[in-house]
């Protein structure tokens, strides 16, 4: 009980000092100040958080509107890699005078292949970049 007694004690000086430190840093502090400035710094601080929450949401709209775009573009990139696939590997297919004249090149047989595999790992680093769970499979070219 006496300890008790003791440490109560002890914590009512230190709340003591305490409240005359305080009440001598209160005494002490400018009264010149006015309320109206406080209120004055207030609304500048909301105002800027206004402007700034504005800034926010056009920067949120402005990386929607990319995302959207390189999904897009993404999705015509797997599109034309599935054609160029497709293409070699069906002549029959070549009933325009563009995909005739395309076969009449004389080019090296291991050109198409070089190429479709350049352009199906990049389709395939762009998906692993994307985050896409499963990689797009294309049709082999034999």
């Amino acid at each position: 009980m006496r300890g008790e007694m003791r440490e109560m004690l002890g914590t009512a000086r230190a709340k003591e000092t305490q409240y005359k430190e305080l009440l001598a840093e209160y005494e002490g502090a400018s009264k010149a100040v006015q309320r109206s400035t406080f209120v004055h710094r207030i609304m500048e601080i909301i105002k800027n958080l206004k402007h700034q929450e504005a800034d926010i949401r056009s920067i949120i709209a402005d990386t929607r509107e990319v995302q959207r775009e390189i999904n897009n573009s993404t999705q015509v990139c797997v599109c034309v890699c599935v054609c160029a696939r497709a293409l070699p590997a069906d002549p029959a297919a070549g009933r325009d005078a563009s995909v005739r004249q395309l076969y009449s090149l004389p080019l090296p047989p291991s050109l198409p292949q070089s190429l479709t595999s350049r352009v199906g790992g990049a389709g395939e680093r762009l998906s692993r970049a994307l985050g896409f769970e499963t990689v797009p499979s294309y049709p082999q070219t034999s």
